[in-house]
């Protein structure tokens, strides 16, 4: 179920990036991949903003909002929310039923992307809580976390023992 999910994570993702260069068309190329998917970066586009708002912002009102959002994990909010505004003013413009349709599936894939993180996440405790109960040495491997130790064990059962081999 959990690889069924990482999949659909990626596929989800992979849609809200094709609605968000619709929306934004130069943000995926000014703005680092790795921020693209944080939280502060999605409340943005959640906010519904126009790419003139987000252009004519204030830099130091846009790195405050990033900063609060992100609970101070961008080095430099600065320098995201300068890459935000030159892409936001590079963009071509929508028109507005464009940009309000736009809006609807990036939040609606933004909604689904943090829905299923969530039902990540949950079956990542599961899966501790059962690997607590099983006697094993495996997670005194480093780079062996309990997902991937739940998979091996998973495989080693399924094999089974036969004598004769």
């Amino acid at each position: 179920m959990r690889y069924h999910l990482v999949k659909t994570l990626v596929r989800e993702k992979q849609i809200f990036l094709q609605h968000l260069s619709y929306k934004c068309s130069s943000f995926t190329i000014e703005v680092e991949a790795s921020s693209v998917y944080g939280a502060a970066i999605l409340d943005l586009l959640l906010e519904k903003l126009t790419l003139e708002e987000i252009g004519s912002m204030e830099l130091e009102q846009l790195a405050d909002f990033l900063r609060e959002k992100s609970r101070n994990r961008f080095s430099d909010p600065e320098y995201v929310a300068k890459s935000i505004q030159k892409a936001a003013r590079s963009s071509y413009r929508l028109a507005k039923c464009v940009e309000d349709s736009s809006d609807l599936l990036l939040g609606t894939s933004i909604q689904s992307i943090c829905s299923i993180k969530a039902q990540i996440k949950q079956l990542d405790k599961a899966i501790q809580k059962l690997l607590d109960g099983i006697p094993n040495t495996l997670q005194t491997i480093p780079g062996i976390d309990p997902v991937f130790c739940a998979g091996i064990l998973a495989e080693i059962k399924n094999q089974g023992f036969q004598p004769n081999e």
